[in-house]
């Protein structure tokens, strides 16, 4: 069986979340977006470093979740995507632990349908 990206878990989390919870007659209408925590465009050595700088300076942070999702009282939900075989790095890991520490919630998914059963049991 061909193993999926986590680019397309991702797409398929973000697609199914805003046809579910982010219409504009939702009520309450959630909120979902990507943390761009790197860059997978091929630039000379030079240009990449430059713009790495460049996101590293508005606040680009080594670890960040994939996608956070805005929730009703101001509450938040962060969510990193992986693959079956996928790992969190130290740094995902710790930014997990501050975010927890801080009163939010973490998943780490490796399907949609793992995003939707961790995600309904914290929603509902």
């Amino acid at each position: 069986m061909k193993q999926i990206s986590e680019s397309k878990i991702q797409q398929e989390i973000v697609m199914w979340f805003n046809n579910t919870y982010c219409k504009l007659n939702d009520k309450p209408r959630l909120m979902i977006f990507s943390i761009p925590n790197g860059l997978s465009l091929e630039l000379p050595v030079a240009e990449m470093r430059r713009v790495l700088a460049q996101m590293t300076n508005l606040g680009m942070k080594k670890g960040a979740s994939d996608l956070m999702i805005l929730l009703p009282g101001g509450k938040y939900l962060k969510v990193e995507v992986k693959t079956e075989v996928g790992v969190q790095s130290d740094a995902q890991k710790e930014v997990q632990r501050q975010c927890e520490d801080l009163g939010g919630k973490y998943i780490l998914v490796r399907s949609l349908e793992d995003f939707k059963k961790k995600f309904l049991s914290l929603y509902q």
